[in-house]
């Protein structure tokens, strides 16, 4: 137990953050895989419509410190 109160409120949200972060890096990896699967499979509509949601969820991630 945190021998102040201001820490550990700072350990909730720090695990509270370090799952969100998990989730989003997990996202990003299967979108990625799926990308790539779709361009070995040469699916070119799957393709593109992964990498416009790859690409999305890259470009939020960086805004946010995550890539």
């Amino acid at each position: 137990m945190p021998a102040k109160n201001s820490a550990a409120k700072r350990h909730r949200q720090s695990e509270t953050q370090r799952r969100r972060n998990r989730i989003a890096r997990s996202r990003i990896h299967t979108v990625k895989r799926n990308f790539l699967e779709a361009i070995e499979q040469k699916d070119g509509a799957a393709a593109d419509a992964a990498m416009k949601e790859a690409s999305k969820l890259i470009d939020a991630a960086t805004n946010k410190g995550l890539y």
